[in-house]
């Protein structure tokens, strides 16, 4: 055995510590965004009902929790979050846009139901119940277009967080699946699968 290949069998295994290592890595940064968006989604769906645990079920449908206002407000502060870091803690704040757009996906759903499967009920405005008295195609509206806003927050929030890292995204999608431009494409798969 020559001195190059007992040199090669014996750095193998750092070789393969180091792969793993990379790959722990990658795998933390994507948990790191992905945790979060979930658990944003989840606690998205979930808080446009919190006016029954907070006021009671007589105030269900209050316009403050119905809506995409708290939203616009969570935009706002993590929009000076992000310029008050200015390049530090890049992952914390990759966690807290993506958990801010989950969330934000959440209400926008939550709320597009409501406006839709679930349309016949109010939404509470204070001192005078509803828009207009004796229709619900207001509360509707309401709902509907409030869902809109919500996921357009979400969205804007995932430009502004991920917008950075779409260079790097399109350079590993052409390099790990370039090949369909000009290869049969379950072929090109099966070969961007063995790297």
């Amino acid at each position: 055995m020559t001195d190059d290949a007992r040199f090669k069998q014996a750095i193998g295994p750092f070789r393969m510590a180091r792969g793993a290592a990379r790959s722990a890595q990658a795998s933390a940064r994507v948990s790191a965004v992905i945790v979060p968006a979930g658990a944003g989604f989840l606690a998205g769906m979930a808080t446009p009902d919190l006016d029954i645990t907070t006021l009671g079920i007589g105030w269900h449908r209050f316009f403050l929790f119905h809506s995409a206002i708290g939203l616009e407000v969570l935009k706002r502060f993590y929009q000076y979050y992000q310029r008050f870091l200015r390049g530090g803690h890049p992952m914390l704040a990759k966690a807290a846009g993506a958990a801010l757009s989950g969330m934000a996906a959440g209400v926008g759903v939550h709320l597009a139901v409501d406006g839709t499967l679930q349309g016949h009920r109010a939404v509470i405005f204070p001192f005078f119940g509803s828009l207009v008295d004796g229709t619900l195609v207001d509360d509707n509206l309401w709902l509907l277009g409030n869902s809109l806003w919500a996921f357009k927050i979400s969205h804007d929030v995932f430009v502004q967080t991920f917008s950075d890292d779409l260079p790097k995204a399109k350079r590993w999608v052409e390099e790990h699946f370039g090949c369909f431009k000009n290869e049969e494409g379950a072929k090109c798969l099966l070969t961007a699968l063995k790297r």
